[in-house]
């Protein structure tokens, strides 16, 4: 286990090569746009509280998660909360170590807890995130119909990233009926003929669905966290756009956050970039919000350093210190 901790120790530098990259790419078309000094007119304290409300977000998120690992295990929500942020910046190193499996890892290395256990919390909380963005989406794209908001190109861009979710909300949330579990493990099976690396998740799904059989009773208790965390994480968005003393109508705001938060989750890009940033500088360059290119560039400059640039600096920080706590010393935890 050591070693696999060792291997997310060094995912921290590919995590670190892609941000840097990244922040210079911007920096880039931020120059080129002419856009610095549109940027220095923002107002910081706006910006400071954009990302308080972001990490708000984040933590409202891992409460919802360390919950659901408390109800089997008596390990305290500040060392949950710990190992769960110091997982944050693997998000950033797709077809690596993901968050939610470095998470794991820390918890199994330092608590003993079952791997299959961890993923499976993050599962769970992550598929009623999911459902409640699913929900919110669907509702935005009825009323949008319904008003004659958005051209063809855009409503099947939402339609989509509905699909996206809906899949991701089936996958996490279904198997609370073993005839589901049954069915995904039995697709999955088939496929682990051509991809051999899906075999063992055929046989995880029969277990997620015992798991989920005993996480009943949080179900109503966690949905209103996850809907929480999405309120923290709508308020850095719009505080993103008020730093810049850019406002626009409520269900404006709605649309252009539902479209990044579905492009965010794409898997095979860490943290949807690019996507979230095309598709914004698409919307919000039409009649849709109407925005200058300087102004569009420096909402975008500001809401990923809120978004990305803040939570995974600081998560990489907190990893290094939880890794050295865990080569100095190993914690035993026994189930309740």
């Amino acid at each position: 286990m050591i070693k696999k901790i060792m291997s997310a120790f060094e995912s921290i530098k590919k995590a670190l090569i892609v941000l840097v990259l990244f922040v210079a790419l911007f920096t880039v078309i931020v120059v080129a746009t002419d856009s610095i000094n549109v940027l220095k007119q923002a107002n910081a304290f706006l910006i400071l509280i954009a990302t308080l409300a972001f990490l708000a977000s984040v933590f409202i998120w891992l409460i919802s998660w360390a919950w659901t690992i408390k109800k089997d295990y008596n390990i305290s929500y500040a060392s949950l909360l710990l190992i769960g942020f110091s997982s944050l910046f693997a998000s950033l190193t797709p077809m690596q170590l993901g968050a939610d499996a470095l998470r794991a890892l820390l918890l199994k290395e330092t608590y003993k807890v079952p791997f299959s256990k961890g993923i499976s919390a993050s599962m769970f909380v992550k598929g009623l995130k999911f459902f409640t963005l699913l929900i919110v989406s669907l509702l935005t794209l009825f009323f949008l119909i319904a008003n004659a908001k958005l051209n063809l190109i855009l409503l099947l861009l939402i339609a989509s990233g509905l699909f996206v979710i809906f899949i991701a909300t089936a996958l996490f949330l279904f198997p609370f009926n073993k005839v589901a579990a049954f069915f995904i493990s039995s697709i999955l099976t088939k496929l682990t003929k051509k991809i051999r690396f899906l075999e063992p998740a055929s046989a995880f799904f029969l277990q997620y669905s015992n798991y989920l059989k005993r996480q009943g009773l949080h179900v109503f208790s966690l949905l209103l966290l996850c809907i929480v965390s999405w309120f923290f994480e709508f308020l850095a968005f719009t505080l993103s756009f008020a730093a810049l003393n850019i406002f626009l109508p409520l269900h404006s705001f709605i649309l252009l956050f539902v479209i990044v938060a579905i492009l965010e989750r794409v898997p095979f890009m860490p943290r949807g970039l690019l996507f979230v940033e095309g598709a914004s500088y698409l919307m919000l360059s039409t009649s849709f919000a109407g925005l200058s290119q300087k102004q569009i560039v420096s909402f975008l400059a500001i809401f990923d350093f809120v978004r990305i640039v803040v939570p995974v600096v600081l998560s990489m920080i907190v990893f290094t210190v939880c890794y050295r706590t865990l080569r100095s010393s190993k914690k035993k935890q026994v189930p309740q």
